[in-house]
């Protein structure tokens, strides 16, 4: 799915509207995606590390800080190797900085959602409750991880959901390290009436 989303990006004609707001909805399908395949994919092993948890728990064998300190470790490096690494080539992002820094949002995003589903199985009490309420988290950061609508239409008694949301964050940085690299703005010239000093970076 990398790869065909990555040369779909990378042919896409960026000068018009339709172009630019269909590369932007690949990066949010294959952000947003990826980190809700890894949580549901984190769920079985986390429900199944649950019972042995609290077995152990009862037996005062394991302190409970450095368990969880110890599960997290897994899902970090799982999700820094595992994540997009053939689409960060194909993104678009110019230079190995905005590439580097491309996968390590995307890596970042992945953990979010994996550390969200051994929260919530830890927290819930079954497997059903945990899968019920990680739908509605994620139907409703869904909606307000977007790009459409912006902002500015969104209802002021949503907002606070708005602003809350981890994903936003995360698209919103995508989308800027793929088209937003401009290191020196063009110069209008009044007497030309046309731009000057323009560069070939796509945001220039």
């Amino acid at each position: 799915m990398a790869i065909i989303f990555g040369f779909v990006v990378v042919n896409a004609d960026y000068t018009t509207y339709q172009g630019l707001h269909s590369a932007i909805s690949i990066i949010f399908m294959t952000a947003l995606y990826q980190g809700y395949a890894t949580y549901v994919a984190c769920l079985p092993s986390s429900l199944g590390e649950r019972v042995v948890y609290c077995r152990e728990c009862d037996a005062q064998t394991y302190n409970t800080l450095w368990y969880f300190f110890g599960i997290t470790r897994s899902p970090t490096s799982l999700a820094v190797i595992s994540s997009s690494p053939l689409s960060s080539p194909l993104s678009s992002a110019s230079g190995p900085p905005a590439r580097l820094f491309y996968r390590l949002n995307i890596s970042l995003s992945v953990l979010i959602q994996t550390l969200l589903g051994q929260l919530l199985a830890y927290l819930l009490s079954s497997g059903e409750v945990v899968a019920v309420v990680g739908v509605l988290i994620s139907i409703m950061f869904l909606l307000f991880a977007k790009f459409n609508p912006p902002a500015a239409a969104i209802p002021d008694r949503y907002l606070y959901i708005f602003d809350v949301t981890p994903q936003r964050c995360s698209l919103s940085i995508l989308v800027s390290l793929v088209f937003g690299n401009c290191p020196e703005d063009p110069v209008y010239d009044e007497r030309l009436r046309d731009y000057t000093n323009e560069r070939s970076e796509l945001a220039c």
